[in-house]
C-alpha cells in the first residue's frame, strides 16, 4: 500500500479558543496519513507506535538551572512535583568545574527519598577528568507511561544523586568535598486535537 504523509508545523495554536488548550505551550504539529486514493488512514491501535521527535527549542519557558555541591558517598536529594498524569519527567545534569573523575548514581522514587537500595528508577553517569568547558551533560527522562506504572496517582517525586570518586581522584581533598553540578528539571506532555469531540486530549500519547 502506498501511504502519503503530510505535516504542518505551526507556531500558534489553531484551537486556542477551547479551554482544554491551556496545557499546549509548544508549536503545534499537524499530521495527515492518506492512501494512494486520498482516503484518510486510521492509525489507532497500531502494532508499533508512531515516533515523533520535536525539538524543545521555543517549547514553553526554559527550565531554571540549579547549582549544587555534593560530597563523596552522600546522597543529594531534590524534590519534584509532577501534578498531572500526562506529564513525563525530564532532567539534565551538567558536572561543573572540579577536574575530578567520578560516578554520579541517579535515583528517582515516588513519595519518599530514595536510597542506593530502594528506588523506582536509576541511572549511572560516569564523569571523566575534564575541565568545565569540556564536560558532557547527561540527559534522562521517565515517560508518562513509566511514571504511571510506578504509582497510580500524581504527586511528589525525589531525585537523588550519589557521588563515588574514581581511585585516581580519592587523594585530592578538593574532589572529596566539592563535586559540583548544575541540574535542569522540567516536565513535558503530548496532546492531540480530537476533531470529533473538539478537545485537546492526551490519551494514547507517550512522552519520552
Amino acid at each position: 500500500m502506498i501511504i502519503s504523509f503530510k505535516g504542518l508545523n505551526a507556531k500558534d495554536n489553531p484551537f486556542i479558543w477551547d479551554n482544554s488548550s491551556s496545557g499546549v505551550k509548544s508549536n503545534c504539529l499537524g499530521l495527515k496519513f492518506e492512501d494512494c486514493h486520498g482516503t484518510p488512514i486510521n492509525v489507532t491501535r497500531l502494532q508499533d507506535p508512531i515516533a515523533i521527535t520535536i525539538p524543545r527549542d521555543g517549547a514553553g519557558d526554559s527550565p531554571e538551572p540549579g547549582n549544587f555541591t555534593i560530597e563523596e558517598n552522600t546522597m543529594k536529594t531534590h524534590k519534584l512535583n509532577i501534578d498531572d498524569p500526562t506529564y513525563a519527567m525530564n532532567a539534565v545534569i551538567q558536572p561543573s568545574a572540579v577536574n575530578c573523575s567520578h560516578d554520579f548514581e541517579i535515583f528517582l522514587r515516588k513519595n519518599k527519598k530514595p536510597t542506593t537500595d530502594t528506588f523506582d528508577f536509576n541511572w549511572t553517569m560516569s564523569v571523566p577528568p575534564k575541565e568545565a568547558e569540556r564536560r558532557d551533560s547527561f540527559s534522562f527522562s521517565v515517560s508518562n507511561y513509566q511514571l504511571k506504572k510506578s504509582a497510580s496517582d500524581t504527586g511528589e517525586y525525589y531525585l537523588g544523586l550519589y557521588a563515588t570518586l574514581h581511585e585516581e581522584s580519592k587523594k585530592d581533598e578538593k574532589c572529596r568535598t566539592e563535586l559540583n553540578y548544575t541540574l535542569f528539571t522540567f516536565v513535558s506532555s503530548c496532546n492531540f486535537w480530537d476533531e470529533k469531540e473538539e478537545l485537546w486530549k492526551a490519551s494514547g500519547c507517550e512522552v519520552s
